[in-house]
């Protein structure tokens, strides 16, 4: 089991399905908007697979940890594939509405996310080291079924304060370097935030829901 999970074809298919989904990427729109509901129980019905996947891994096979949360393994390839085509669903639907007068404020805030989401990337060790402490401190008091349900915010924490601090860079000049964002000089006259197109936005979607980090300035 020394080299479990180093299956090339693993890290191919992403390739060969990306390179599919490019070439023909009108037909294969239509298609997950046609499926879009299908699309979506299939992947929360994959995300539930992965608990008993993962007690397999750890308890009848008895891998250690890296093993058992290995994410090139056959399963997780799947499941993989099914947030991908999730988070393209989400991302066209919010290409739709996205000029609507009652979405201009979440369009608002999405496009300046977009701005700072390579500093996000590079400042989110910060909040993950204090979450890290706090649960560190609290394990020993907290029974595990808490600590679950207590994940889901400790998520949206990292993501809250990783924007705050890119956010605060983005403002502070010279600060803007430090995130991918020179602000040595502000031009007079010129919004600080740069128009983007609905891709851009449907983008940046894709990356959020399907929990990639991001590590290139969009």
């Amino acid at each position: 089991m020394k080299y479990y999970g180093n299956n090339v074809f693993f890290y191919e298919d992403y390739f060969v399905l990306g390179g599919y989904v490019w070439i023909h990427y009108d037909t294969v729109k239509k298609w997950i908007r046609k499926y879009r509901y299908w699309i979506y129980s299939a992947t929360v019905l994959l995300s539930l697979g992965t608990i008993p996947l993962y007690l397999f891994n750890a308890k009848i096979m008895n891998f250690h940890r890296h093993l058992s949360q290995l994410a090139h393994q056959p399963y997780i390839m799947v499941y993989s594939t099914a947030v991908i085509l999730s988070a393209i669903s989400v991302s066209l639907k919010y290409a739709e509405v996205r000029t609507q007068p009652k979405w201009q404020r979440f369009s608002k805030l999405v496009r300046m996310t977009s701005l700072l989401s390579f500093g996000i990337y590079l400042t989110q060790t910060a909040p993950i080291i204090l979450l890290d402490h706090f649960l560190t401190t609290v394990n020993i008091y907290v029974p595990s079924w808490q600590l679950l349900i207590m994940l889901p915010f400790g998520l949206l924490f990292v993501i809250a304060v990783a924007w705050l601090i890119s956010y605060f860079c983005f403002k502070v000049p010279p600060l803007g370097i430090l995130i991918g964002r020179p602000n040595w000089k502000k031009e007079k006259g010129k919004s600080c935030l740069i128009k983007r197109s609905s891709f851009d936005s449907s983008i940046f979607f894709v990356l959020i829901f399907s929990s990639k980090s991001i590590g290139a300035n969009i």
